[in-house]
C-alpha cells in the first residue's frame, strides 16, 4: 500500500511536470502551490484559481483578495516588500500589489508589451530595489521593483521553475537544463555554473557561504557560493523536490522516498534518517526555533526536534500539501492543494487555530 501511494505521488508529479511545461498555450489547468508569506500580522498566499488573497494571521479572517488579470494559478510563494506584494502567475506576468488594500500597482509584462507570456512557476527574490525570477521560456529576468521594467536578462538552456536566491550580490537559481547558475545581481553576467545528473525545481538555501541545493537526480548538493565547486553530495532514494531547512548546523532534507534526511552542514554526513512513510514535497519549516515542520504529501503534518531528533505525528490534514510551509512563533502555516485550504496549526500541541477553506 505504502508503494501504491508513493507510485501515485510519482505520476501526480510528473503530471505536473507536463503541466508546467505546456505554457499558456498547453490548455492545461495550473495546479498552483503558493505558499504563504508572513508579514507583521498579515498573510499572503496565492490561489490555484489566479487570486491573491490576505488574511489575519490570528484569525484567519479575510482582509482582501484581488483576482489578478489572467493569472490562470499561482506557484511561487508571494514576496513583501515595505508596502508592496509581489506575486509571480502561471499566465506569465509578475504583479505589485498594495499591501494594505489589494490595489493593483503594476504588471510586468503589460498586455500592451507582450499578448500572451510565457507561464511563471518560479517565485520571487529582491534584492536592492530589483525582483529576480525564472521563467518557463528558459530566461532570468531583473525587473525593478518600483515599475518592473526589465533590468537585464539571463538566457539558460530549458524552462526554470525554481525560485532564485540572491546572496551577497550573486542570483543563484536552478534548472530544468540540469544546471546550476550563478549570475551577477548587477549585469546578469554569468559567474559560474554547475551541472548535475536532473532537474533543479527548487531554490537554494544558504549555509555558512555554502549553497545547498536539491535536485531530482536523487542527490543534494553543497556548492561553494564563489566557485560554484562541490564540496559534497549525499544521494537519497529518490527526488530532492524541495527546498532544504537549515537548523542548528544541521541540514534537513525531505524526499519524495518519503525520508527526511538530516546531515551535517559541513560535511553532508548522515546524522539521522526519519522514515515517515510518506513522499515529501512540501519544503519544510522552523517553528519555536528549535523544530523542523515537515509535510507529507497525504496531508500528515510531522515535527521533528532539533535537539533531540525526536519526531511525532502533529496532524492528519487528509489533503495533498506540495505548498511550502511557512511559521512564525509555534504557529506553522500550511496551504493545502486538494480542497484547497489555509490551515493553522499550533506547532507545539498540533491543535488547529484556525482554518480558512480557499475554495
Amino acid at each position: 500500500m505504502r508503494n501504491i501511494w508513493k507510485i501515485g505521488f510519482i505520476i501526480a508529479l510528473i503530471t505536473a511536470l507536463a503541466v508546467g511545461g505546456s505554457g499558456c498555450t498547453g490548455g492545461q489547468r495550473a495546479l498552483g502551490w503558493s505558499g504563504v508569506t508572513l508579514a507583521g500580522n498579515e498573510l499572503y498566499c496565492g490561489t490555484t484559481d489566479g487570486r491573491l488573497i490576505s488574511l489575519n494571521s490570528s484569525t484567519g479572517t479575510v482582509r482582501w483578495q484581488v483576482n489578478l488579470e489572467n493569472a490562470t494559478g499561482i506557484y511561487g510563494s508571494p514576496l513583501v516588500v515595505g508596502d508592496t506584494v509581489y506575486v509571480t502567475s502561471y499566465g506569465g506576468r509578475v504583479f505589485a500589489v498594495n499591501a494594505a488594500s489589494g490595489a493593483l500597482k503594476w504588471s510586468s509584462p503589460t498586455p500592451e508589451e507582450v499578448k500572451l507570456p510565457d507561464a511563471i512557476i518560479s517565485g520571487l527574490a529582491e534584492s536592492n530595489g530589483r525582483l529576480f525570477y525564472g521563467s518557463t521560456e528558459g530566461s532570468v529576468y531583473a525587473i525593478n521593483s518600483a515599475d518592473g521594467k526589465v533590468v537585464w536578462s539571463f538566457k539558460n538552456g530549458d524552462k526554470i521553475w525554481a525560485t532564485p536566491l540572491v546572496h551577497k550580490g550573486v542570483v543563484y537559481i536552478g534548472s530544468f537544463d540540469k544546471k546550476v547558475y550563478a549570475i551577477s545581481e548587477t549585469d546578469g553576467r554569468e559567474l559560474w555554473v554547475f551541472e548535475a545528473g536532473g532537474v533543479f525545481t527548487s531554490a537554494p538555501v544558504i549555509f555558512n557561504d555554502t549553497l545547498i541545493i536539491g535536485s531530482l537526480d536523487r542527490n543534494l548538493y553543497c556548492l561553494d557560493s564563489a566557485s560554484g565547486a562541490e564540496l559534497w553530495r549525499f544521494s537519497a532514494g529518490k527526488w530532492f523536490w524541495g527546498s532544504p531547512a537549515v537548523l542548528g548546523g544541521q541540514i534537513y532534507a525531505p524526499n519524495t522516498d518519503g525520508s527526511v534526511y538530516v546531515l551535517g552542514g559541513g560535511t553532508g554526513q548522515l546524522i539521522q534518517e526519519h522514515d515517515f512513510g510518506s513522499p515529501f514535497a512540501a519544503s519544510p519549516s522552523i517553528a519555536n526555533g528549535q523544530l523542523v515542520v515537515a509535510a507529507a504529501e497525504d496531508g500528515k503534518i510531522v515535527v521533528i526536534d532539533d535537539g533531540s531528533q525526536q519526531t511525532r505525528e502533529l496532524a492528519i490534514l487528509d489533503t495533498t500539501i506540495r505548498a511550502p510551509l511557512a511559521s512564525s512563533g509555534e504557529i506553522v502555516f500550511i496551504h493545502s492543494q486538494t480542497n484547497e485550504t489555509i490551515f493553522a496549526v499550533n506547532a507545539l500541541t498540533g491543535a488547529r487555530v484556525w482554518e480558512y477553506r480557499v475554495s
